[in-house]
């Protein structure tokens, strides 16, 4: 973000605002050499669900270290520090540089991580070689069985205690997530201070909340960001993705990636085509906490790759000017 006032806002929502969902803030990391900043690590505490016990993990954010002082070990050395707090170190989206770092430190790299594209309306040739791909996809890849749930576009997040009540029914399901309770969510998505975010929730006849789609849109482009609900729901997961591409026909482009076998299922299912783009997800632990890179449910609401990209839209759109960074 280059805008100074949203750029200002931002640091202080990611970082300072962590303290109202229950986790002690971790100051972001600041290498030094002769007094000149070469390197930075920004953390987002977070709450993590593992193996049926719950630890303390950390996004590890904006890691960079000057250029000249790479392939000098001060990358290796800020990270060393981090897991110094006894946090489980998470990194989604890594760069390339900081790939080689963790590379080099035999951090674990899920390969479980895919990404996907979906083209409603094409812009060029390619563009519509991509949607004959795609629609033989969705033949290939048969949709489950129609689910029972009621779906509802929303643009405001569900009652806090419908939230905590979904998460405390599906939290057993998940080997290794996030915990997605009321606080972390609303945090998450309804106090972004830039970006709006709409909920497809799925109810019971009944009306008793069943799973929510999180969901963003830029211009012509709709994101599917997070999902809350059931660990195993194939029919559920699966109309929750017809359901949002059904609702916003206005846009002509979806995007997403998910570590989820299901919703991997879901998405081809509904004309989805997975892209050749890697999205690296690490997990990094001391020695004390061994765990791996296999079994995390990631979406594209973990870590800070979505928030500052829904930051940078807002900003470009021109909405972004003094006084017009309230919480929403």
């Amino acid at each position: 973000l280059r805008h100074r006032p949203a750029k200002s806002l931002f640091w202080e929502w990611q970082y300072g605002g962590l303290a109202r969902t229950g986790e002690s803030c971790i100051e972001p990391l600041v290498a030094l050499v002769d007094d000149t900043v070469v390197g930075f690590n920004g953390v987002m505490a977070v709450r993590l669900w593992v193996d049926g016990s719950y630890l303390a993990g950390a996004w590890s954010c904006d890691f960079v270290v000057a250029e000249s002082a790479r392939r000098s070990g001060i990358g290796r050395r800020i990270k060393h520090r981090l897991l110094e707090s006894g946090r489980l170190l998470l990194v989604s989206g890594a760069s390339d540089d900081a790939a080689w770092v963790h590379s080099s430190m035999d951090s674990d790299l899920s390969l479980d991580v895919q990404s996907f594209h979906r083209i409603v309306k094409p812009r060029r040739k390619r563009d519509r070689l991509l949607m004959i791909y795609q629609g033989i996809q969705g033949l290939l890849n048969s949709k489950a069985p129609q689910s029972r749930s009621r779906f509802y576009l929303e643009d405001t997040m569900p009652a806090p205690e419908e939230l905590d009540a979904l998460w405390a029914r599906c939290e057993a399901g998940y080997l290794r997530v996030v915990v997605r309770d009321s606080i972390y969510l609303r945090w998450r998505y309804a106090e972004h201070p830039l970006a709006r975010y709409r909920y497809l929730t799925a109810r019971a006849p009944d009306g008793a909340l069943d799973a929510v789609l999180v969901l963003r849109e830029h211009e012509s482009t709709a994101y599917i960001v997070d999902y809350v609900g059931p660990a195993t729901a194939a029919s559920l997961k699966s109309g929750l993705v017809a359901a949002a591409v059904s609702r916003l026909r206005g846009a002509k482009s979806w995007v997403t990636f998910t570590s989820d076998r299901e919703l991997c299922a879901a998405l081809r299912a509904n004309r989805f085509y997975r892209t050749r783009a890697a999205h690296r997800f690490y997990v990094m632990a001391s020695a004390e906490v061994r765990v791996t890179s296999a079994d995390w449910f990631i979406m594209p609401g973990d870590s800070d790759g979505d928030m500052l990209r829904a930051a940078r839209d807002h900003v470009h759109c021109g909405s972004a000017h003094s006084g017009d960074y309230g919480h929403r």
